[in-house]
């Protein structure tokens, strides 16, 4: 299930995105605006706690973005073959961080979730990245460690859900 979690885009509390009662770190506090939420605050309603700080948010726009990210099948095949081995990703979701770097290598993010998808055959991420790296097609690097030596793979930004079926939309 959480493979299908990941390939239709839905994001997990806790993984993905953190509560403002729930956060242990201020920084890792997510707003409605950087979760591609902002839909669903009504700016014009008045009285609710945190209106100020949206309206101010929208003004300015959100710090972080919550993009998905399609990983180069070509680059993890060159990082394998660097080691004389064949791609080897885990048939399970990962819910483990992992940084995303911009391509002159600045960390600008992380992804929260990330998984091989069995359906559609690529290696999906779900990840937050600082305002400026969100458009799609934009090109970053993602962490990916094999024998336990870190490297960075391409990735590029995509929309989300990576995987949306014809056949479940409503008219």
């Amino acid at each position: 299930l959480d493979i299908t979690r990941i390939e239709a885009g839905f994001i997990l509390l806790g993984v993905d995105y953190y509560s403002a009662p729930k956060v242990v770190l201020e920084a890792r506090k997510s707003t409605p605006l950087e979760l591609g939420f902002g839909w669903m605050v009504d700016p014009a309603r008045a009285g609710y706690v945190g209106r100020d700080a949206i309206l101010a948010e929208r003004q300015r726009g959100p710090a972080w973005h919550l993009v998905g990210l399609e990983v180069s099948w070509e680059a993890l095949e060159a990082l394998y073959e660097s080691f004389n081995l064949p791609p080897s990703l885990p048939a399970t979701a990962r819910r483990d961080g992992l940084p995303v770097f911009a391509e002159d290598g600045r960390q600008i993010g992380k992804a929260t979730s990330h998984t091989w998808s069995p359906i559609l055959k690529k290696y999906l991420v779900i990840a937050s990245v600082h305002r400026g790296y969100e458009a799609k097609g934009t090109r970053l690097l993602l962490e990916h460690t094999v024998e336990f030596e870190r490297r960075k793979v391409a990735a590029t930004v995509v929309a989300t859900p990576f995987y949306d079926p014809e056949r479940k939309r409503k008219p």
